[in-house]
């Protein structure tokens, strides 16, 4: 697994973005020096091409991101991907209209985007053709041994069995006391160069004395838990102690955390604001004119520390015409963005949950209350685990994703989760009627 944004990433997945990276380069290159009107190198040394390229490149990969080109590798039909390709090439222009407009400097001519395309899509759609179905089997997987028992092993092999794409496999699982008889031969027939090993229960002595001869014979030797936490990107809860958040700083967040996520985040929330606030009036009126109720729900949520405020919501709990209009393009949350500008929410974070809920869930699920170590957010990396068939992932998953992002909390992670939510609300459509009645219910009664 390699390591990006903090957040492990298939080894095929990666070498798939970095060769489509030097791909549409390549192409994009190729173009400018053969159809550009100016001295080519002029222009990219000194008229802002290579910048202009730059972000020629970047329009493509966010549009292959969008079409969710980077989760299923293996091409299951020619014509959805012919499509898709058509779809990322369309992004790329309206991009490219949008970067005209706001700096001339950086547009790339019609000519060198029409005759990049023409090159760099074929390329692609050939080259994820041949990748799929041949180069993903040539890159080895990581073969695993699990010695042990328990359910983060578990998890783990149930993870690698659906996932492939992870490139991970299990060459072999001891679990019972006999076959800890029999890890020697295990070890000598199997030779897998990676040994996985479950601290689940009373620790074995003789386990832990034959896992240090063979680290220090050169065997790489990890626990299951980091093992879990690398490959699924997310803390099992089965092997966090009270000793791991109370006597280490891995879950501490630092004080200029804190200014960064009130500071940036408010700046950035305020210019949304700005950009938004036709869209809030649009909205607010059409909701005022042809539903019935109050245009803002609002509801007491628990916040940093424990600390509550008040979140507020469009009021799309029904069924008319404008409160299914504004839950399918995802307009209803968009006055949680005066919450980020007050600080008591961020742009990134956690799920706002209700206090009688945190009291409740609390009891049945140790450590949960850990996720008001940061403010909640907008978007997380819980939220956007979500899938076609589970809109909100188990109330169990989403604490390990939460805790996994308290954890690895950085820059470069918000920037990734606020690039699957965008392609989140790009794709997503409109939740069952009977979700929305049951809000409904529960807004009634507040």
């Amino acid at each position: 697994m390699i390591r990006l944004f903090n957040v492990s990433i298939p080894p095929p997945t990666f070498i798939l973005l970095l060769s489509e990276s030097v791909l549409l380069t390549g192409s994009f290159l190729l173009a400018t020096l053969l159809l550009c009107e100016l001295d080519p190198m002029d222009y990219l040394l000194h008229d802002y091409g290579i910048a202009a390229l730059a972000l020629v490149v970047v329009s493509f990969l966010l549009g292959l991101h969008f079409q969710d080109l980077y989760t299923q590798i293996r091409v299951k039909s020619r014509v959805l991907l012919l499509q898709q390709l058509c779809m990322v090439t369309g992004i790329a222009f309206v991009a490219q209209g949008l970067i005209s407009y706001i700096d001339a400097d950086l547009r790339v001519s019609v000519r060198v985007m029409l005759a990049g395309s023409v090159m760099a899509m074929p390329g692609i759609f050939l080259w994820r053709m041949w990748f799929g179905n041949v180069a993903s089997q040539m890159i080895g997987q990581t073969r695993l041994l699990l010695v042990g028992n328990g359910p983060t092993v578990a998890q783990l092999r149930n993870f690698i069995q659906r996932h492939p794409e992870a490139g991970l496999g299990v060459e072999a699982l001891v679990e019972t006391a006999e076959e800890l008889e029999a890890l020697d031969e295990v070890l000598r027939t199997q030779q897998p160069p990676k040994i996985i090993f479950s601290g689940w229960g009373r620790p074995h002595a003789k386990l832990m004395d034959e896992l240090m001869g063979l680290q220090l014979s050169g065997y790489e030797v990890q626990s299951a838990a980091i093992t879990y936490e690398q490959a699924c990107s997310r803390v099992s809860l089965y092997s966090l102690r009270p000793e791991h958040l109370i006597y280490s700083s891995t879950f501490a967040v630092p004080p200029q955390r804190f200014f960064y996520q009130v500071v940036l985040n408010g700046a950035v929330a305020g210019m949304c604001l700005l950009g938004i606030t036709p869209i809030l009036a649009i909205t607010a009126l059409a909701l005022r004119l042809f539903q019935r109720g109050p245009v803002l729900r609002g509801e007491t949520v628990t916040g940093l520390n424990g600390r509550l405020f008040r979140l507020h919501k469009f009021n799309v709990a029904g069924n008319s015409l404008v409160a299914r209009a504004v839950r399918k393009l995802q307009l209803d949350g968009l006055p949680q963005f005066l919450s980020v500008v007050k600080g008591d929410l961020a742009i990134v974070g956690p799920r706002a949950i209700r206090p009688e809920y945190l009291e409740a869930i609390e009891q049945y699920i140790p450590f949960y209350r850990e996720r008001c170590a940061v403010r909640p957010g907008i978007t997380g990396w819980a939220q956007i685990q979500a899938t076609r068939r589970q809109k909100i992932p188990d109330t169990m998953d989403a604490l390990e994703y939460d805790l996994y992002y308290i954890k690895n909390r950085s820059f470069g992670l918000d920037t990734l989760i606020l690039l699957h939510a965008i392609k989140s609300m790009m794709l997503a459509a409109e939740e069952p009627e009977e979700a929305w009645a049951e809000e409904e219910m529960s807004a009634s009664t507040r």
